[in-house]
């Protein structure tokens, strides 16, 4: 009899020190939401020329299981401190996920992000500067990093977008290009001069000239690539990937180099 019920014991605290840290990472993530956000704001408001708003932020721990997420509400970035034009992008809802036992060290790194509902333009004006590096307080030949950006590193376990439209328009050209995003899964990394990128997607993009649609609308795309890229070697590696454009698929890989010349291309395509 008390064997059994050393065992029931057993089972029990067995089930609940899961429930137990998850409860614990979810009272911490809600104690320092809204503290950390204001403060993250305020920080990075300080060095753009435009402004992020966020209007309100929530603890959601399914959105992004096993990830605790706090989901910033509304987020929205303006060109400028006035904020009197389109956003240059925005999203409903924009969830920061983040480890549990992270959480618990009072380590809050975020390794997974879920973008989902919102746009980004992209405008490149005709004398080559970018909106977006503009409204950030960059300059798209910047060639110098301060020692804090030299040592800055990302690693993202995941990056989903769901339903988000992708606007990149050349005013030089009078040329947009536009894509439209129903689910976008992505792994992310950049540290010691070495970016990865993992993507698959499925998306439909428009190619538009002086506002008017192109032979290219409508297209229905799917795109399935990794890519490392050396930043010592000027180098980019493609993996074995798949391009998917209507009914023509195409597999690539291979490696292209930045050489004086120009690139240098070594690319199997099939």
């Amino acid at each position: 009899m008390r064997q059994k019920k050393k065992r029931v014991v057993f089972v029990f605290l067995l089930l609940m020190v899961p429930l137990l840290i998850f409860i614990t990472s979810v009272w911490v993530v809600y104690s320092k939401q809204k503290e950390l956000t204001e403060k993250a704001l305020i920080e990075i408001n300080k060095s753009f020329l435009g402004e992020l708003t966020v209007e309100d932020t929530y603890i959601s721990p399914f959105a992004n299981f096993p990830y605790i997420s706090v989901d910033l509400k509304n987020v929205r970035f303006f060109e400028s401190k006035s904020k009197e034009s389109k956003p240059i992008y925005e999203a409903a809802d924009f969830y920061l996920g983040f480890n549990v036992w992270d959480l618990i060290r009072g380590n809050y790194k975020v390794k997974n992000l879920k973008i989902s509902e919102g746009h980004l333009d992209i405008i490149k004006y005709e004398n080559g500067e970018i909106n977006l590096l503009l409204a950030k307080g960059l300059t798209s030949d910047e060639e110098k990093l301060d020692e804090e950006s030299a040592e800055f590193a990302i690693d993202l376990s995941g990056i989903v977008l769901e339903k988000f439209d992708i606007k990149y328009s050349d005013m030089s050209t009078n040329q947009d290009l536009v894509f439209h995003i129903d689910e976008l899964l992505s792994d992310f990394s950049l540290k010691e001069g070495h970016v990865f990128v993992d993507v698959i997607t499925d998306l439909v993009f428009d190619l538009d000239q002086d506002g008017e649609n192109t032979f290219f609308a409508d297209k229905k795309m799917h795109l399935d690539l990794e890519l490392d890229y050396f930043e010592e070697l000027k180098k980019l590696v493609i993996s074995p990937s798949q391009v998917k454009l209507e009914e023509a698929i195409l597999s690539l890989a291979g490696q292209v180099s930045v050489v004086e010349e120009g690139l240098d291309l070594d690319i199997s395509l099939n």
